[in-house]
């Protein structure tokens, strides 16, 4: 039975906060229950032919239950009432260039879909800086790319690219891959452009009722815990090895979203540059450093309701909050 009574004309539902928290399982239940889409807010989801290393598959998912059309993956229904699309996977090859200005595009694409279609949007996930944009809270910047300050940049080492943009822009070099060449570099080339063309705000359409943001979150020492567990269960699977291996196939050796976390270790192995032993311990290692810097950037914004998933009950309590907003 539908437990939907919406009053509202466009609602937006947000769930954020740190890897491996269940925002996505959670949402899929939630949307099931009251008739909602998702529209994924993971800068490392956007790539196609990576599904385990990004968490968008779960490696024990039966993939025989898996529909998907395009960029968007249908995952069945906890509630056992249909399917819920998940829109904005697949977007780019893993060799292209996606700005966040193109996903802010996309995003908001999907959302007006949703409320034509008088769906409730739920944007989820872990990249703070696509839902900033896509909610207007941030201004990207429209910077081209800059071929003489590139070639400049690309002598210098990953130390002296971090400092330099821990220099220029602290609270993006907090938030970024600093592990990252190539991110790291076009980061440094938007903080130093002079010409900074921000993208227009397309929040207006939900000022007159404001999103729902609901984060989840638990002691750290938890989120590691889980972190370390997802990463022992997608090496002893061998799915995450596998999938390396079709990539570098597929002629993605060199790039960027196979230098970013997860990925970057296993091609260390793949390269004997690594043992399959320190390999674990490699993963393991860069998803704390990525949980500190989700938790440092969703502490410094306002208006997000926490919920601990580790406290008895803190689902019954999410749903009681988007119930109570949906109905106005």
């Amino acid at each position: 039975m539908r437990t939907l009574l919406r009053k509202m004309i466009k609602p937006l539902v947000v769930i954020c906060g740190p890897t491996c928290t269940g925002k996505t399982s959670l949402a899929i239940k939630l949307a099931g229950e009251f008739e909602g889409e998702i529209i994924s807010a993971d800068s490392r989801q956007v790539y196609r032919y990576m599904d385990v290393g990004t968490g968008k598959i779960p490696h024990d998912f039966p993939l025989e239950k898996l529909k998907k059309v395009d960029s968007t993956y249908w995952f069945p229904s906890p509630t056992g009432l249909g399917e819920v699309p998940v829109h904005l996977y697949d977007l780019v090859p893993p060799n292209a260039n996606l700005t966040v200005v193109d996903y802010a595009r996309r995003a908001w694409e999907e959302i007006t879909s949703c409320w034509r279609r008088s769906k409730v949007p739920f944007l989820v996930g872990g990249t703070g800086f696509y839902i900033d944009v896509v909610l207007g809270r941030s201004q990207p910047a429209g910077v081209p790319p800059n071929p003489q300050l590139r070639q400049g940049l690309e002598k210098k080492s990953l130390e002296e690219l971090n400092q330099l943009l821990k220099e220029l822009d602290p609270q993006r070099w907090q938030a970024i891959d600093q592990k990252n060449l190539r991110r790291l570099i076009r980061a440094i080339e938007v903080a130093s452009s002079l010409e900074v063309r921000p993208l227009k705000p397309r929040n207006d359409a939900i000022l007159e009722v404001g999103p729902l943001s609901l984060g989840l979150t638990a002691p750290r020492e938890v989120l590691y815990q889980r972190a370390n567990l997802w990463a022992r269960e997608i090496l002893a699977s061998g799915a995450l090895v596998t999938e390396v291996k079709e990539l570098l196939e597929r002629g993605y050796r060199q790039s960027a979203a196979l230098q970013g976390i997860i990925y970057r270790p296993v091609l260390a192995l793949l390269d004997g540059q690594v043992s399959a032993e320190k390999l674990l311990e490699r993963i393991q290692f860069d998803l704390h450093g990525y949980i500190r810097r989700q938790l440092t950037w969703f502490k410094k914004r306002e208006g997000i309701v926490w919920h601990t998933i580790t406290e008895e009950g803190f689902d019954k309590k999410v749903w009681e909050r988007v119930r109570s907003y949906l109905n106005g």
